[in-house]
């Protein structure tokens, strides 16, 4: 909610100049980008904001101090106990604040992600952890999508797609079209796409020019064209485009 009313967002809260704003608690680790950004932001709306980097004082904790996790098993007098939610040094000294008052030590559970502990009317008992993690969902798929298909998504998404088309007499291994061009994500609108592209089309023409016509195959002829493009964008451009060939024989 702070993140929005230092936005000016929030639909209620909004901050005038005078206003003073205290951080309570220093930032939670992994967070301080956003936080800092709130600061930034509450300060260009006029605030005074006081946080723990101007007055060390300033600290408020958001987690139970040891004696008051204490009177908090005193109370509930629970038979089991399965510390949860930080490191594990934290989890292990929990444990051993249970066991300092009162909970035996066999039902004190110290569990990594992926493990299951199993409560019934006999008690409870450690069974056969699970495969746990992140789950990608993509679509109505969930689950299925391999590191293979991200690699793809993640070179297309930094460099793009460049797709090149060729036809060849199947018995000359003639020229007869191409190679034209279409890319996607690579190049900017302002960029001499037709200097760089008559360029490529001569590297690529000279490159079947010389090769072994004795090789019919569709998937050779694929890979030197595949290879002479990457080669030649490379050393033009300096990035590396998922380059798709497409080689017809008619």
């Amino acid at each position: 909610m702070l993140s929005r009313i230092a936005r000016g967002d929030h639909p209620l809260v909004k901050i005038q100049p005078g206003d003073t704003v205290i951080f309570s608690a220093s930032p939670v680790p992994g967070n301080e980008e956003s936080v800092a950004r709130s600061i930034d932001n509450l300060f260009r709306r006029g605030a005074r904001v006081v946080y723990q980097m101007i007055d060390p004082r300033i600290h408020v904790s958001g987690h139970a101090s040891r004696e008051e996790l204490k009177h908090l098993i005193k109370l509930v007098r629970p038979r089991y106990v399965v510390p949860l939610h930080g490191e594990h040094r934290m989890l292990w000294l929990f444990r051993e604040l249970a066991v300092e008052c009162g909970v035996p030590r066999e039902n004190v559970f110290l569990t990594e992600i992926g493990d299951v502990v199993a409560f019934g009317a006999d008690g409870a008992a450690r069974e056969e952890s699970i495969q746990s993690g992140s789950v990608l969902v993509d679509g109505l798929t969930v689950g299925e999508v391999t590191n293979v298909v991200l690699r793809d998504r993640r070179r297309l998404a930094a460099d793009g797609v460049l797709f090149v088309s060729v036809t060849l007499d199947r018995e000359t291994g003639e020229l007869l079209s191409g190679p034209d061009f279409v890319s996607r994500g690579f190049l900017q609108q302002d960029t001499d796409t037709d200097g760089l592209f008559d360029e490529a089309r001569e590297r690529i023409e000279s490159a079947l020019a010389g090769a072994d016509q004795r090789q019919p195959d569709v998937g050779y002829l694929v890979s030197k064209v595949r290879e002479t493009l990457n080669s030649f964008v490379y050393e033009r451009t300096r990035r590396r485009p998922m380059i798709l060939p497409v080689v017809t024989e008619v």
